[in-house]
């Protein structure tokens, strides 16, 4: 393709420069001579162009197709992970429906043995007893609550077009800087747990820098531990920057989850990071 694209330049340079020699001076036989290689050139020309643009459909067609295949194999890939994780939601809660109901007919025998109960301590303890049940009871039925990734403002985004910013003012450095924060929507708080943070790709020569402080490092990432996300609000979890090793790829993509309890349990998310020049 390359080799080709030089020849219809190079056709087309001399194509040019004979058509400026051929002149009325020149003498007849080489008016001929030089008419004829300029109409062999303009051949070679048009040749060299139509193979340029059916190998350019070729090699666009089979671009297309590769890409439609490897989208294919992703929906295929998220469909399976799809169903897998309702698959998994779906046992999830028919367990706890039937721990549920277990405790429900635990405590109705309970109140059928305390109706038969003589002695004031014991009816005080089977009374102890039922209202610890029921406290679990509500502790399970309690909504379960769902947060919620922010990358750069951004509510659970796929995709985030990042540019070059200056993280600190007193510095001239520019950094790609990736700012992430979780959202409780819920009802309900969230209790304690821990946001991860990866790059996936392993040989893109990228690793996070903190521009603020993180606790735990990985090989690949960071962790942020949190003590609890209230209801109706934001946890700040802290700004990253990408420190690339050599020429900065187009795009990286970052794996997050998070793990708390009273939450659900929550898949890796995958964010596709489009680095503007």
């Amino acid at each position: 393709m390359t080799f080709g694209k030089y020849t219809y330049e190079i056709i087309g340079g001399i194509l040019i420069f004979v058509s400026s020699l051929v002149g009325e001076e020149m003498p007849p036989a080489w008016k001929k001579r030089s008419y004829a290689g300029f109409g062999f050139l303009a051949i070679a020309f048009i040749a060299v162009g139509i193979y340029l643009d059916r190998n350019s459909e070729t090699e666009q067609g089979q671009l297309q197709r590769t890409i439609s295949g490897l989208k294919a194999s992703f929906d295929d890939s998220e469909r399976a992970r799809k169903s897998e994780r309702d698959a998994a939601e779906k046992a999830r809660q028919s367990d706890r429906d039937a721990f549920l109901g277990q405790l429900n007919n635990l405590g109705n025998q309970l109140s059928a043995v305390r109706a038969n109960v003589q002695t004031e301590k014991l009816r005080k303890q089977l009374d102890d007893t039922q209202r610890s049940l029921r406290e679990t009871q509500q502790a399970l039925e309690k909504r379960e609550v769902k947060l919620d990734f922010v990358v750069n403002g951004q509510v659970n985004p796929s995709e985030v077009i990042v540019s070059r910013q200056h993280p600190f003012p007193s510095s001239d450095l520019q950094q790609y800087v990736l700012a992430f924060a979780l959202i409780n929507n819920s009802g309900e708080d969230a209790g304690s747990g821990n946001a991860e943070i990866s790059i996936v790709c392993t040989n893109c020569g990228v690793r996070f820098v903190g521009v603020d402080p993180w606790p735990v490092w990985t090989d690949h990432g960071v962790v942020r531990e949190f003590l609890a996300v209230s209801k109706h609000s934001a946890l700040n979890l802290g700004r990253l920057a990408l420190n690339p090793s050599g020429p900065v790829p187009k795009q990286i993509q970052l794996a997050l989850r998070y793990r708390c309890l009273q939450c659900v349990p929550e898949e890796w998310r995958f964010v596709t990071l489009n680095l503007a020049p």
